[in-house]
């Protein structure tokens, strides 16, 4: 299957090089960051329609995501126990332990 040829006005056919000072790259590194994009996106951007990308959320790290796993698995050993019958109390410890995890990863979450 051939692909389709562009029409002329479509194709990007001119290449523009900048310099940029010490403030200006820094500042642009600081849009491609937030932005999670390359700078010719951004520069086309600009110039089609006179506003920058909108910043994409942060990913949580990695321990962060570790954090929840284990909570996520002790939660699930505590529930099946409850309902197994083995357990015939809450366990204050493990809610307590499990309650100080939650609120270190409330903590980190907030300060992304």
């Amino acid at each position: 299957m051939k692909d389709k040829k562009l029409p002329i006005e479509d194709k990007r056919i001119y290449e523009i090089k900048i310099r940029l000072n010490t403030k200006e790259k820094e500042r642009l590194d600081q849009v491609l960051t937030d932005c999670r994009t390359h700078a010719p996106d951004v520069f086309r951007r600009l110039l089609m329609k006179n506003s920058f990308p909108k910043a994409q959320s942060p990913l949580l790290d990695i321990n962060t995501y570790y954090e929840l796993r284990k909570i996520g698995v002790n939660m699930d050993q505590y529930v099946k126990a409850v309902h197994q019958g083995r357990l015939t109390a809450i366990d204050t410890a493990v809610i307590n332990e499990l309650s100080s995890m939650l609120k270190i990863l409330r903590s980190k979450i907030i300060s992304i």
